[in-house]
């Protein structure tokens, strides 16, 4: 009976241990510029272990990630108050696991991949150097123990952008190297093992990365500024000298003034209304039947435009040269993406969607009123998406009436 109760005791003792968690608190519709929070918290596996000193290591890939601050978490818990904290960062360096232990075995990694690495035949060095990571020991410690399940630190990361780098994607951000959980009152240490030891952001969406155009708007002002005329001409110019355009990284696909297809093709023809026609000839009289199959659209001689939306220009052919040409621009009197609440092209259709379920909803209301509202409703919506709607009822007509001719074979 001595025998079992002394065999028992060395079996609940290494029982006693805990695991290391660190995962970002952010949605996973991740774009290049986006801030993430990366919390890290313990998790206890065996009733027992009551570690009042924690000291866990992990490393982050400097070239996709730039930290930008972080918070000790662990003192909001009603138990933690008194709780002492520290961070020590390093940059250049990355933690070399020691293959003969497994990778999320922490507390053995603690032990013999850094506390003892120097006993290591031919594999001492714990952190050789690697100008891509970046390496930060958290130390926390306390009278009482420590609470599990709560956050320790939140650590606020900038997500970089992977261009001009050795890196294809983002997977493998961040990582759990080694961790020491200690009860300092009995020198009792706990195994650890590592949760999700390492953060994929993988459905990191580029932002600018692959872009070949980068649209740059350049506001030039003068505080003080006085004009210098003489009686030929106006003498004053401001002018902007250089333009300098700093990002995370170089883009070499960058061009200026690069031409599209689109406007290459429609310069280097020369439209049909360019032709000096005198009106006696077949062009525009009648041409006694063969006019099958042709395009009403087209079938004017007013000139021709092509909208480059790229380069933000509107080209006219030649035949409009010397002609005057207005153009109409229809405001939706909105200022910014972050004041555009309704349309007010659609506003009545609201109204009319809320007033009828208002109604709908009430008791004792009359069903010939409530049907009122139902067609009022019905028909403000048509008409809300016929406004909104860039279907242009003219050139419909044009197309639809090509679209009826008869070709002749």
């Amino acid at each position: 009976m001595k025998k079992l109760i002394f065999l028992l005791f060395p079996l609940l003792c290494i029982s006693q241990d805990l695991k290391l968690d660190h995962s970002y608190i952010n949605s996973s519709d991740f774009q290049v510029g986006d801030t993430i929070t990366i919390k890290f918290n313990t998790i206890q596996v065996t009733e027992g272990a009551d570690p009042n000193l924690y000291m866990f290591d992990y490393e982050y890939n400097n070239k996709l990630l730039q930290k930008i601050t972080h918070r000790f978490k662990v003192a909001d818990n009603e138990a933690n108050t008194n709780v002492q904290t520290s961070l020590t960062h390093w940059d250049g360096y990355k933690f070399k696991i020691l293959s003969t232990y497994d990778e999320d075995n922490l507390s053995a990694q603690y032990l013999h991949g850094w506390q003892n690495r120097t006993q290591v035949e031919g594999d001492t060095n714990s952190y050789p150097t690697d100008n891509d990571w970046s390496v930060e020991r958290i130390t926390i410690q306390d009278g009482v123990g420590i609470t599990y399940n709560n956050t320790l630190i939140e650590i606020d990361f900038k997500i970089k952008d992977k261009i001009n780098t050795d890196y294809n994607n983002y997977d493998n951000v961040t990582h759990l190297n080694w961790m020491r959980a200690e009860d300092n009152s009995t020198s009792t240490l706990y195994d650890v093992e590592a949760m999700q030891q390492e953060i994929d952001l993988s459905s990191v969406e580029a932002d600018a990365n692959g872009d070949k155009f980068a649209y740059v708007i350049i506001t030039s002002t003068v505080d003080s500024f006085q004009t210098v005329t003489t009686d030929e001409a106006d003498l004053s110019t401001n002018l902007i000298g250089d333009v300098t355009i700093i990002g995370d990284s170089l883009l070499p696909n960058l061009s200026q003034n690069l031409e599209s297809t689109a406007w290459a093709n429609y310069k280097s023809t020369t439209p049909s209304e360019n032709n000096n026609d005198d009106y006696e000839d077949d062009t525009y009289w009648p041409m006694r039947g063969n006019r099958y199959g042709l395009d009403p659209q087209h079938a004017q001689a007013n000139g021709s435009y092509y909208i480059d939306e790229l380069a933000g220009k509107i080209h006219f052919s030649s035949f409009l040269s010397g002609k005057t040409i207005t153009l109409k621009y229809i405001s939706d009197s909105l200022g910014t993406d972050a004041e555009m609440q309704v349309h007010k092209f659609a506003e009545e259709a609201m109204y009319k969607c809320i007033a009828h379920a208002v109604l709908a909803t009430r008791k004792d209301m009359p069903e010939y009123l409530v049907a009122r509202f139902k067609k009022e409703k019905r028909a403000a919506i048509r008409t809300a998406k016929l406004r909104l709607s860039n279907i242009k009822i003219e050139e419909l007509t044009q197309v639809l009436r090509g679209k009826s001719k008869h070709i002749k074979h």
